[in-house]
């Protein structure tokens, strides 16, 4: 018990941290002197990624100052960032500084905390800084920044998250297969399907899984709510959501203006190998269903 974790970041030594290409391309990035601006769809593991790196570079006499603007403290988003950043000027030479949240900035006032982190780095340029949130960038917008995307998890980490378990084998192979299948990799799905079957008492089979994500339709509060109402919202995206449920085929940039419009899009949509659309997982065009959260009867 006790492996998997859906109500805040994954710890830094948690097994079932899986590390991605996007850990160790930050993780170079700023030990070469960059700023790195982290981005990708909710929920799938940003601030996992910026508590840990405070534990991975510790070791190096790195002290690490943490911000999420996304926690109300009773100022503005920028005042509150200001005031940060005021306090890291004072801290030491060694620094490791992360601020998450960014997309609470959004529509219009992320030029504004750019240009912030821009004074700051050029009071601070020694300082080793992060700054991730859900948007895409547009051209020249996070200049000096470099650009990581933190994408969706590949069937290996699946599969390392999924042996907490305790399975074995075919079992594994097959319990694994499912719950990639039915999350599209997406690091929260995973870990929420992993709790429901362990603590749900459901056989630890591909057919468990179906009843775990029956379970997960009905009781997630995070993420599948929040995607649902980005789509409705927009009647762009609902469109494009209908086209893809019925077998319709669209290039994915066609999602891209709907994406840099509402980045919580980013967790409907993705392109496949070719360069079109498709939904980010089974979960999510089973959500988008004329019947919402009900078309879990038709599982």
């Amino acid at each position: 018990m006790g492996f998997f974790y859906v109500e805040g970041p994954v710890p830094h030594d948690a097994p079932s941290y899986a590390e991605r290409p996007a850990d160790l391309k930050v993780r170079h990035l700023l030990l070469k002197g960059h700023p790195v601006c982290l981005v990708g769809p909710p929920l799938v593991g940003k601030s996992s990624l910026l508590l840990r790196l405070g534990a991975l570079l510790a070791p190096g006499g790195f002290e690490h100052r943490h911000v999420d603007v996304s926690l109300p403290i009773g100022s503005s988003l920028l005042e509150t960032l200001e005031s940060f950043l005021e306090e890291c000027s004072k801290a030491p030479q060694k620094l490791l500084v992360t601020v998450d949240g960014l997309e609470e900035f959004l529509p219009g006032n992320l030029p504004s905390a750019f240009r912030l982190l821009r004074r700051f780095l050029k009071r601070k340029p020694e300082v080793l800084l992060v700054a991730g949130g859900t948007f895409t960038p547009s051209p020249g917008q996070i200049s000096p920044f470099k650009e990581v995307r933190l994408g969706f998890l590949y069937r290996p980490q699946v599969l390392q998250i999924v042996s907490l378990l305790e399975l074995e084998g075919q079992q594994l192979e097959g319990v694994t297969d499912a719950i990639y299948r039915w999350s599209g990799g997406h690091p929260y799905l995973v870990q929420s399907l992993c709790v429901i079957l362990e603590q749900g008492g459901f056989p630890l089979t591909g057919e468990g899984v179906g009843k775990a994500v029956k379970v997960l339709l009905q009781t997630d509060v995070r993420l599948l709510p929040r995607l649902l109402k980005a789509l409705r919202a927009d009647p762009g995206a609902l469109q494009l959501a209908r086209v893809l449920y019925e077998g319709g085929r669209v290039k994915f940039s066609a999602a891209l203006p709907l994406i840099q419009r509402n980045p919580v899009l980013w967790g409907c949509f993705r392109s496949d190998e070719k360069g079109f659309c498709r939904f980010s997982s089974p979960l999510v065009r089973c959500i988008f269903s004329c019947e919402g959260f009900a078309a879990v009867r038709n599982i």
